[in-house]
């Protein structure tokens, strides 16, 4: 399989469609941010944590987001 705009296409499609439904194992992403959301007092605050705990996870794995 090679590198083109039709299969950069499909994976880019299969992707999305994963953040929006999940893989097994998973929150929907829908699930994952209404629990965040009633965790907290506001959805900054929610946003906040979930960057957090994203950027603990990649810096755990020695990745760096910039």
């Amino acid at each position: 399989m090679g590198f083109n705009e039709g299969n950069v296409q499909k994976f880019l499609d299969w992707k999305y469609e994963k953040i929006l439904n999940g893989i097994p194992g998973t929150d929907k992403v829908y699930e994952l941010s209404n629990r965040y959301i009633s965790k907290h007092p506001t959805k900054d605050k929610a946003i906040d944590s979930l960057i957090r705990w994203q950027q603990g996870k990649q810096g755990q794995m020695g990745l760096q987001l910039d």
